[in-house]
């Protein structure tokens, strides 16, 4: 019998606290799309205050959230998003700070910040060097098929640039949230987050 594909909907007016055991449970799942929507479900009981209260007290949600961030923020942007907007969440209540450091959320982020920037970088110079490419091919007659495919490397290059902008922009805040505690911001420092910042000044 075929397989159905994994779809990442969810239908979130179904999501309820009482069923906060099956998404845990989506996270050990092989497939990523089954990891998003256990993401994208917690996050949705997230905008409750009362359900951020009751989920921290969960033996096991946050130690398996951030070992899949911790494990999986290489292999998705979605998922990673997801997983940080969680963390971020949490992270605008001074009471929660000493929980989200207890499991090593701002060593990750900066992981994940500097893992972005690198990326950005790579993909970068491989446009650029296939747009040089491009300018040999001129008045060849593979000139027009080349065009193209550059065409289609600008539109996914594009693509990842807004996924990464929004996985930044979370992962700063979370930080920044963070940073409030300022043995906590002599750490970040610690770590070249001063480094980050400038990279990202260097974006276009």
């Amino acid at each position: 019998m075929e397989r159905k594909p994994s779809s990442k909907k969810v239908d979130f007016s179904r999501v309820n606290i009482d069923d906060l055991d099956e998404y845990i449970s989506l996270f050990y799942e092989e497939q990523t799309d089954e990891k998003v929507k256990g993401a994208r479900s917690i996050l949705y009981l997230c905008l409750s205050n009362e359900n951020m209260e009751y989920m921290l007290s969960h033996e096991n949600l946050f130690g398996t959230v951030s070992r899949t961030l911790r494990d999986d923020f290489k292999k998705s942007i979605e998922l990673t998003l997801y997983l940080l907007n969680i963390f971020q969440a949490y992270s605008n209540f001074r009471v929660f700070h000493g929980f989200l450091i207890s499991n090593q959320i701002g060593d990750t982020t900066i992981k994940i910040i500097d893992h972005e920037i690198k990326r950005y970088v790579v993909r970068v110079k491989e446009f650029k060097d296939k747009s040089e490419r491009l300018k040999e091919l001129s008045g060849t007659g593979d000139y027009e098929a080349a065009c193209e495919e550059l065409r289609k490397d600008e539109r996914k290059l594009a693509s990842m640039i807004k996924k990464q902008e929004k996985v930044l922009f979370v992962a700063f805040h979370l930080l920044l949230n963070l940073a409030e505690d300022l043995q906590i911001e002599r750490k970040m420092k610690n770590r070249q987050i001063i480094g980050l910042l400038m990279a990202m000044m260097g974006r276009n």
